[in-house]
């Protein structure tokens, strides 16, 4: 697996494989929660997880105040959120790469191999669009923007959009909302 990230429900871990989410309890067993198998661009928006196309859930992040799993859907160029109930729907990412959609709807946005997530004390769920050199935020409304990156300077103490990032994956976000980010070339 590329990641492997206990969630805030100890003893719980979630591991993944290029076409499904795995949940490993305290137990012998591991239970699929995401992933068909198939990699096909029939996401399944509105149905089961377990029966949703996936392709490289790279990260995941659980908001434990709403027990939502949010998942990036990589090489789909989405993020998708697995309600309590087991049902799946896309986040954020129409699946077309070039940069797009801050300001609006974040279903109507594009994003290019998002690869790192972490949900905020506010429900804000933050994302390393990482081919797009950013990390952007999804409200709780479903606005998306961007937080850091998209500029031209490498320079320090410089407003956040100005910085270049230079594909961000790992992201975490504390209790006071502070934002952290990996910044793998630059």
């Amino acid at each position: 697996p590329r990641t492997l990230q206990p969630s805030q429900c100890d003893p719980l871990c979630l591991v993944h494989t290029s076409v499904y989410l795995w949940i490993h309890n305290a137990g012998p067993n591991i239970t699929t929660v995401v992933g068909n198998g198939d990699t096909s661009l029939a996401f399944g928006d509105g149905g089961p997880a377990t029966s949703a196309s996936v392709y490289s859930p790279y990260a995941v992040a659980y908001d434990s105040q709403s027990g939502r799993l949010y998942v990036c859907d990589s090489s789909h160029n989405r993020v998708r959120v697995v309600a309590p109930d087991g049902t799946i729907a896309t986040l954020a990412g129409t699946g077309a790469t070039p940069f797009g959609g801050d300001g609006g709807p974040a279903v109507l946005a594009n994003f290019s191999n998002p690869s790192g997530l972490a949900v905020g004390p506010n429900g804000v769920v933050y994302v390393a669009d990482t081919n797009n050199d950013r990390v952007r935020a999804v409200g709780p409304n479903g606005t998306v923007w961007t937080v850091v990156g998209g500029g031209n300077s490498s320079a320090v103490d410089i407003p956040a959009q100005s910085a270049r990032l230079r594909l961000p994956t790992a992201i975490a976000v504390n209790s006071s909302g502070s934002v952290f980010f990996s910044d793998t070339r630059n």
